[in-house]
């Protein structure tokens, strides 16, 4: 009985061992494959944004401002899904990586998008190949990027799962939110932009230009979107460990950088440099990846120290 009772514990530690080195073998593939896909969707962006300003330069139809706003403005947006792709391939179980990468890849869609539909409708009077698919995701690939930042982010912040199911209607409320405020855009009659006015070839004839309606009704409804994701903050903050209490602190200084500068422009009427917004939004990116990463986690409190006493 001894000899079979230490011969039936030999076997399950054997085949412990061997389950545990198949877990840690297809976590190492599954990183691998992440790591693969984030680094390829970076490269993407980065090939769509270089295009977009191409185009740009071509036509000479783009933003305003200097060249170091642009190129600042250019670091904001890449630092999404530079940051994403660094997380993901690291953390692939954790949905913020792959959410930054997808707004980084949107906004290089949408940039090149914009650029090449001012070259095919405006700088080439016959027309470019696919410039009315460009034109049309101009037309309103720009809100979900806007939107998902204050409310998908702040939500999903730091584990990439909801704080609890009892925040699932707060998701839902949003995903509902940006698809209404989306869809109509994608199938409005025309396709409206800076020197062209074409017929959407999805588009409902009858449907008009429904934005300034939409929003008005939308508005109040996306503002309250806005404040039951941040109040997710608060919630996980509260209820969180030490370590995902540190975790929050970082994104708490970059969103708080960038709410100074918007209350300084909005209430106090001073006039910021234009430098400083893509320089705080980058901020916001970066702070993530320190905290998921947990990459020097513990020294925010004297970072926040040292940022109040110079700003005083």
């Amino acid at each position: 009985n001894a000899c079979r009772t230490l011969s039936s514990h030999a076997g399950w530690k054997e085949a412990e061992a061997i389950t545990g080195a198949s877990v840690i073998e297809t976590n190492s593939l599954r990183r691998r494959w992440a790591g693969r896909v984030a680094w390829s969707t970076l490269a993407v962006t980065i090939a769509l944004m270089i295009l977009g300003e191409y185009f740009t330069r071509v036509t000479g139809i783009g933003p305003d401002g200097t060249t170091l706003e642009n190129l600042l403005i250019t670091l904001a947006f890449l630092s999404f899904p530079a940051m994403g792709a660094l997380i993901a391939s690291r953390r692939p179980g954790n949905a913020i990586g792959w959410l930054l990468l997808a707004i980084g890849a949107g906004a290089g869609l949408l940039v090149a998008s914009m650029g090449y539909t001012s070259y095919g409708m405006v700088a080439n009077e016959g027309g470019a190949p696919g410039a009315t698919l460009t034109a049309w995701f101009e037309a309103w690939l720009w809100f979900p990027l806007i939107v998902t930042i204050p409310t998908f982010l702040p939500l999903l912040f730091p584990t990439g799962t909801l704080p609890s199911r009892r925040w699932r209607p707060v998701a839902w409320l949003a995903a509902a939110v940006l698809a209404t405020a989306a869809l109509p855009s994608m199938v409005e009659g025309r396709l409206v932009g800076d020197g062209y006015n074409i017929r959407n070839p999805i588009g409902i004839a009858t449907l008009g230009d429904t934005e300034e309606s939409l929003f008005a009704t939308l508005g109040p409804i996306l503002l309250l979107t806005i404040a039951l994701c941040m109040a997710s903050i608060v919630f996980r903050y509260r209820r969180g460990s030490t370590q995902e209490r540190q975790q929050l602190k970082w994104v708490a200084l970059a969103v708080f950088a960038l709410l100074v500068q918007v209350l300084l422009e909005e209430a106090f009427q001073l006039r910021i440099p234009d430098v400083i917004f893509p320089l705080a939004l980058i901020g916001l990116p970066v702070s993530m990846a320190v905290a998921v990463l947990r990459y020097r986690l513990y020294e925010i409190d004297r970072i926040i120290s040292r940022t109040l006493s110079y700003a005083l």
